[in-house]
């Protein structure tokens, strides 16, 4: 048995080098002095050695002279299981008090690196941050950053809790920060001692015992003997005794404001000493680089904030609201998301719907210096990769876009243009505050209120040369007004853009819009004997509706010889109600006609005039519009009995517009499938009958001039 176990140990020991503690061979492998942290657990373990000299009790690997300090070698996140929040799940959770700070006094390069999500709650403890208390200590090239990142105890920083004699170089933090104390700070929570440089924050610290008062550390709650230079918050810096070089705050309410900005300038320098924003600004900022000669900062456009540039990486919040842009949904604070949003770190765009690199709109604040300097350049043709600049706007492109070759450029629909021509664009004037109109008759209703549109110094009226763009409930409807689309029943505010035919667009204007149903006569001229039924048609727009409807009519009476007991109409003015109806049907008006004398020779033609004078919705009593040269019909009633022809239809159009002319088929069609009888009374068959209507005809005509 001893001699297998002396075998696999001869085994082991050839096939394996011989292991320091922690499990590795070499703790700088790079050979830089700095020995390596890998992971969570690396350091953690710096606890054990506040030089950072050793880790796991060894610096094997390092210089004859031994090791300076420590380096990260990647990103490091206190949401273990990255399920999105801290909890007892997470290896650091330490029952809720999270992370133990780390007192540390060595050399901690961060080589562009980040600890991610830090999590410290010990409100009770001495010192809250990734380290406790850090003396002689250096920590360049780092942040804390994540949305999970919190530090709350008495003296807090996120990054240090107490600084003395320590160095911060290009150091940044974002997260959550509670203060029990004064010395509560972005960074760091009190600091004595050592320059510091190049540093930001948007942490805005709170004070658990001063409820309501504004923290005044953006970078460091309590400074004492020491400079600090090139920094900027979002919340003052704190001055105590120290001198603040180059440093830019956005002052706290009721709080110091010397040598504040808002936060618009400090987004404004696209460089140092940019002229188009306040002096000094970043002074010297320019000067600041890393060891191998790159700028510390980049100041992007206009409308974000700095960067700070760390081994490649740019670590930024452009619209400083306390989250990196990696790590921010809305990186520019426009209200659209990242994952929709074409241009996600300028606010004043989003939208390119061809994805061709020029956006559909622009905000307007946003002026050629902007768009120069964001890269923003609008599309002309936002639906068509092909091509976006047209710059006189004759809707033909200025040039392809680079990426378009010969198949793409057929395929675009689009001819290059030639020549600059028709720059000017239409207007649109004397259009009404609000229109009440059929739903596909709003630029007639317009062009009727006065509306004139002005193309290229040519005027035109809503039947020429122009396309609209309608934005209503929203929708956009783009349409020629020869072509109307029909709007929806309703109430709604309408903008009216007009387009000419060189894509010039008119300034909108704004509409409020009735949507309602129409509704005219289909005949203007009905001839009817005595005895039938004039059956006149009623044109809807929109066809056939489909609610119940109330009709009010008047009745005039034309000829001196007319009466009301012409008609079977009870009084002048009159009511009649008409059900939905299907697709096809026609809705009529029926006027009987009273066979008042069956050969009265000597009564003259009679006229009587049928006028709509009003119409609404039976149930809600949405008005319905009246059709203008549609609102009255004549009816004529001849005297003649040889016009009386027992074959003859009921009613008979001698003069109709030319809109209903179907509309009087479709009333004949309908009055002959009712039933209605159109025979005059003489041709009803049997001598009883006709003696009946002899008598009856006597004794109504005998009334009738004793009447008159």
């Amino acid at each position: 048995m001893l001699k297998h176990l002396s075998l696999l140990l001869a085994l082991t020991t050839a096939a394996f080098p011989a292991w320091s503690a922690g499990g590795r061979e070499d703790y700088d492998i790079d050979d830089n002095g700095l020995i390596e942290i890998n992971d969570l657990a690396d350091l953690n373990e710096l606890r054990n050695d506040s030089t950072g000299k050793t880790l796991y009790g060894s610096n094997a690997g390092c210089p004859a002279d031994g090791c300076r300090g420590v380096e990260l070698t990647a990103d490091l996140d206190f949401d273990t299981n990255q399920d999105g929040v801290i909890d007892a799940a997470d290896t650091y959770w330490n029952n809720g008090l999270g992370w133990e700070p780390i007192n540390f006094r060595g050399f901690f390069e961060g080589n562009g690196y980040v600890i991610r999500n830090l999590y410290v709650n010990r409100p009770d403890g001495d010192y809250a941050g990734l380290f406790g208390f850090a003396n002689g200590a250096t920590i360049r090239r780092t942040g804390i950053t994540g949305k999970l990142s919190l530090v709350r105890g008495p003296l807090a920083g996120m990054v240090v809790a107490r600084a003395e004699n320590t160095i911060l170089e290009a150091v940044f933090s974002t997260g959550q920060l509670e203060g029990r104390f004064y010395g509560a700070g972005g960074i760091a929570g009190y600091f004595f001692g050592h320059d510091s440089s190049n540093l930001f924050s948007t942490v805005r610290p709170r004070f658990l015992n001063w409820e309501g008062r504004e923290p005044v550390g953006g970078i460091i709650g309590g400074l004492s003997l020491g400079y600090i230079r090139n920094t900027f918050a979002p919340i003052p810096l704190t001055n105590d005794g120290s001198v603040l070089i180059n440093s830019h705050f956005v002052p706290s309410p009721g709080g110091p404001s010397t040598g504040g900005n808002t936060l618009a300038e400090l987004m404004c320098p696209r460089f140092v000493g940019d002229p188009a924003c306040p002096v000094n600004l970043y002074r010297n900022w320019g000067e600041e680089t890393d060891t191998d000669g790159t700028p510390f900062w980049d100041f992007g456009h206009g409308y974000q904030l700095p960067g700070l540039v760390l081994n490649g990486r740019i670590f930024r919040d452009s619209d400083g609201d306390g989250l990196l842009d990696e790590d921010d949904d809305d990186a520019d604070g426009d209200g659209v998301i990242n994952s929709e949003d074409a241009f996600p770190f300028h606010p004043m765009a989003s939208l390119d719907s061809d994805g061709d690199g020029y956006l559909d709109t622009i905000d307007p604040a946003c002026d050629l210096l902007c768009r120069v300097d964001g890269g923003l350049y609008l599309d002309a043709f936002p639906n068509n990769p092909a091509a976006a600049i047209d710059i006189d706007g004759d809707g033909k492109p200025d040039r392809w876009n680079p990426d378009c070759d010969a198949e793409c450029q057929a395929a675009s629909g689009l001819v290059l243009d030639d020549f600059v021509d028709d720059q000017q664009p239409p207007q649109i004037l004397l259009a009404p505050a609000r229109v009440e109109t059929a739903p596909d008759k709003l630029f007639s209703t317009l062009a009727a209120a006065g509306m004139i549109t002005i193309d290229d110094g040519d005027l035109v009226d809503a039947d020429g040369n122009v396309t609209y763009k309608i934005y209503y409930a929203g929708q956009i409807v783009e349409q020629p007004a020869s072509q109307p689309t029909s709007l929806p029943l309703g109430d709604y505010t309408v903008r009216l853009v007009a387009i000419d035919r060189a894509g010039n667009a008119s300034e909108p204007v704004t509409i409020e819009v009735g949507a309602r149903y129409d509704v005219g006569f289909g005949l203007t001229f009905v001839q009817a004997r005595e005895g039938t039924t004039a059956k006149i048609p009623l044109v809807f727009s929109p066809a056939n509706p489909d609610v119940p409807i109330t009709l009010i009519f008047q009745v005039e009476l034309i000829s001196p010889t007319a009466l009301m007991e012409d008609v079977g109409i009870e009084q002048r003015i009159f009511t009649r109600r008409f059900n939905p109806v299907s697709a096809g049907d026609v809705l009529e008006l029926e006027v009987p006609v009273v066979n008042d004398f069956l050969r009265d020779v000597d009564e003259p033609d009679e006229e009587v005039r049928i006028h709509l004078i009003r119409g609404y919705t039976t149930e809600n009593e949405e008005p319905i519009l009246i059709v203008p040269g549609q609102q009255a019909f004549t009816l004529l009633i001849p005297a003649n009995p040889s016009t009386w022809n027992s074959s003859s239809s009921s009613s008979s159009s001698s003069s109709s517009n030319s809109s209903s002319s179907s509309s009087s088929s479709s009333s004949s069609s309908s009055a002959s499938s009712s039933g209605s009888s159109s025979e005059s009374p003489g041709s009803s068959g049997g001598s009883l009958d006709w003696l009946f209507l002899l008598l009856t005809s006597a004794l109504l005509v005998n009334l009738k001039r004793n009447t008159k």
